[in-house]
């Protein structure tokens, strides 16, 4: 599985760019970073909420990829202090696996959650998905390569709140896709990625992982 939790870093994009523009808009009454903590822990998707068989596993790389916090500071000019100052709080990352596939999950709140087509259009830039192929690439180990980073339809939302970029490896006669999602729900990111076989993934098991966590967040913003 460890090819999988190299694919997975390219799910930080969401929280990372919606935290780093977020702390570029008006300013907005003062948060309860205790409550926004307790609302993205009771969001984010557990073993329960996947169909039978999938399990609950350690993440071993928990922490946002170094490579990609560079590429939104030198592509947009957002420093990592920036964004991290923005952010109130983030629930762990959650990891599941069932056979050869794996699916990562992971609720973030901010401070202002301004104009989300900016993040999407920010994340679609050819510049920061250029970055992030050249950062990525190299970390695989031979005989697998990066096949290729694509930003496809997101499966939930549209262009001007979600997002969706496909990751294409291949080597030794198997070819890995990882599909990464975020969804912007007013100031709060809600980011999944699942991992399979190429042309594996059902898409109906993102749909129900992204709603189940956008319903959560939803329920207790309000």
């Amino acid at each position: 599985m460890r090819r999988q939790r190299r694919l997975s870093v390219l799910a930080t994009f969401g929280a990372i760019a919606a935290s780093a523009l977020a702390a570029c808009g008006d300013d907005e009454p003062e948060r309860d970073p205790e409550a926004d903590q307790a609302l993205v822990d009771s969001a984010v998707l557990t073993v329960d909420d996947l169909p039978d068989g999938w399990a609950e596993v350690p993440v071993e790389d928990d922490e946002d990829a170094e490579g990609i916090q560079q590429c939104i500071e030198s592509e947009l000019g957002i420093t990592s202090e920036a964004f991290d100052a923005a952010r109130t709080a983030r629930s762990d990352r959650m990891q599941f696996e069932l056979d050869q596939q794996a699916v990562r999950a992971r609720v973030n709140a901010f401070e202002d959650g301004d104009i989300p087509g900016r993040v999407i259009d920010a994340i679609d830039e050819e510049g920061l998905i250029a970055c992030a192929t050249e950062s990525f690439g190299p970390e695989l180990e031979a005989p697998f390569e990066l096949a290729g980073i694509e930003a496809i339809d997101p499966v939930v939302g549209d262009e001007t709140t979600a997002y969706q970029l496909r990751v294409l490896i291949r080597g030794s006669g198997v070819s890995i896709e990882s599909r990464v999602n975020a969804i912007q729900v007013d100031r709060f990111v809600v980011t999944l990625d699942v991992t399979g076989l190429e042309g594996s993934i059902d898409d109906q098991l993102v749909v129900d992982g992204l709603e189940t966590m956008i319903g959560r967040v939803e329920d207790g913003d309000n």
